[in-house]
């Protein structure tokens, strides 16, 4: 698989992401991954955490694009946390991270 597209998710929580995010890795060819979580106050920086955990364990992993746009309980700390940790993949040329707040 080398691209992946996750869009108009439905009810997603930290530990939902927890769960999505653990077994990432066994996605090893993927090469893009595109992620919306639009609207979900349910997700917070301990959600971004998780998701910046196993989007690291994407050995091959060249573009992702993720979307937090109206994620309330999300903060600038947080979405900065990922930024950084994302920016640690070796093999990742593109990196889109979208937030808007209300």
């Amino acid at each position: 698989m080398k691209k992946s597209l996750f869009d108009s998710c439905v009810n997603i929580t930290d530990v939902k992401l927890r769960d999505f995010c653990k077994d990432l890795h066994k996605l090893s060819s993927l090469q893009s991954i595109s992620l919306s979580l639009s609207q979900y106050d349910e997700i917070t920086d301990e959600g971004l955490n998780h998701l910046c955990e196993g989007l690291q364990r994407l050995s091959s992993v060249k573009s992702i694009d993720l979307g937090f746009e109206y994620c309330e309980s999300i903060t600038d700390e947080g979405l900065k946390k990922l930024r950084e940790g994302l920016e640690k993949i070796s093999s990742l040329k593109k990196l889109e991270i979208y937030s808007a707040r209300k």
